[in-house]
């Protein structure tokens, strides 16, 4: 049974799917592979992105925030981030609920 859901938990990431501009999601994989090496699945909208990836054995999400054409990392977290978590870091609400779509 164990071992059952182990495999759901690798399984369901995978499931999830990438979201903006396929541009700007290819950019914002880049830099969290180059970071972390390995990025999931990441959500863009505006100027911010939200990117889940493997580090080491862990995942973790990553907060990113676009300057110019630069994208730069602003948090990242073992955890995942929620409404809140985002407000305090600076994303608009309008981009909030198109971020958390990297967990759907």
């Amino acid at each position: 049974m164990l071992a059952v859901l182990g495999l759901a938990g690798v399984v369901a990431p995978a499931l999830a799917t990438d979201f903006g501009a396929p541009k700007d999601v290819k950019q914002v994989r880049s830099v969290v592979a180059r970071k972390y090496h390995h990025a999931l699945n990441a959500s863009v909208s505006g100027e911010w992105a939200l990117c889940t990836a493997y580090y080491g054995q862990n995942d973790i999400s990553v907060v990113l925030h676009r300057s110019g054409s630069r994208w730069t990392i602003v948090a990242h977290d073992g955890g995942a981030y929620g409404k809140d978590d985002l407000t305090k870091l600076g994303v608009p609400a309008a981009d909030v609920a198109p971020l958390l779509k990297t967990y759907q």
